[in-house]
């Protein structure tokens, strides 16, 4: 008879803290993504992006100078998806006829532990 014992814990998430450290860090991933990519932003035409919350995207948006009129954003309706709010997004964005082909998307993710990281295609 095998038994498997479980220990959880728990965290609790510090989110001005976050907020603020995404804030430093991501306007060099932003950046270097761009850059590896050689677009500028306005050479995108959809960014997609971890949305934790309607107001906290639109407060980054403009730290990060990035046009919040090229984001989807379910999160006003369904809420923080973590991880899943990239695959949401890409999803809606499909369905609404903006990943054409020719398209410029700029993917930017962050999360717990604190991880984040960017990537720049053209569809």
């Amino acid at each position: 008879d095998r038994g498997v014992e479980v220990d959880a814990e728990y965290y609790m998430m510090r989110g001005q803290p976050l907020y603020r450290a995404a804030l430093r860090t991501l306007p060099r991933v932003i950046d270097g993504t761009l850059e590896d990519a050689a677009w500028s932003r306005d050479d995108i035409d959809l960014i997609v992006i971890h949305q934790p919350n309607a107001r906290l995207l639109e407060l980054a948006s403009k730290h990060l100078r990035l046009d919040l009129d090229k984001m989807p954003r379910p999160g006003k309706w369904l809420g923080n998806m973590g991880p899943a709010s990239l695959l949401v997004n890409l999803s809606l964005a499909r369905d609404e006829g903006r990943l054409e082909p020719g398209t410029r998307v700029l993917l930017l993710a962050f999360g717990l532990g604190f991880s984040c990281g960017a990537v720049a295609l053209e569809v």
